[in-house]
């Protein structure tokens, strides 16, 4: 008994600082439902609750199978970001050593939840399905979205 309550006191403020994460999920947000042979295929994905390095696979793992007849081939997920890209001349010419005419500017546009894009292009016409994976724990374990198809 008595080592039970000195387990309890030496732990009981860790679980009082400990903070309840929730799990990050994936979510379809677009996929067009007919595409063009070797034309892109898109699918847009939204990662909720994940405050994690997006480009470290061992945080978090995203990828796609496709499915054609008896074939499949695996896609991998990129993180995405959309951005301004804007364009202004400068007033001198830019004709300095080391300077252009024009500078060039990128920023982020909006805050929107972290996205994700599969980009894929068939190579064969006919009915398509596809599931989506994803991990957030070193790949031990993967969540499945099931059921999605299309054409070609």
């Amino acid at each position: 008994m008595k080592k039970l309550t000195l387990i309890l006191l030496l732990f009981f403020p860790y679980l009082l600082n400990s903070q309840i994460v929730p799990k990050p999920s994936v979510n379809i947000i677009n996929y067009p439902s007919t595409i063009g042979k070797y034309k892109k295929f898109e699918i847009d994905l939204e990662v909720l609750n994940f405050n994690g390095n997006p480009y470290n696979p061992d945080e978090i793992d995203i990828y796609a199978r496709f499915y054609y007849s008896f074939k499949s081939t695996k896609v991998n997920a990129f993180y995405f970001k959309d951005y301004e890209y804007e364009c202004n001349s400068l007033p001198d010419g830019g004709y300095g050593y080391g300077s252009s005419q024009y500078e060039e500017n990128f920023t982020e546009s909006g805050s929107q939840p972290i996205n994700w894009k599969i980009r894929f292009s068939p190579k064969y016409t006919g009915s398509w399905s596809f599931n989506i994976y994803y991990s957030t724990n070193g790949g031990t374990s993967y969540t499945i979205i099931e059921g999605n198809s299309f054409t070609c």
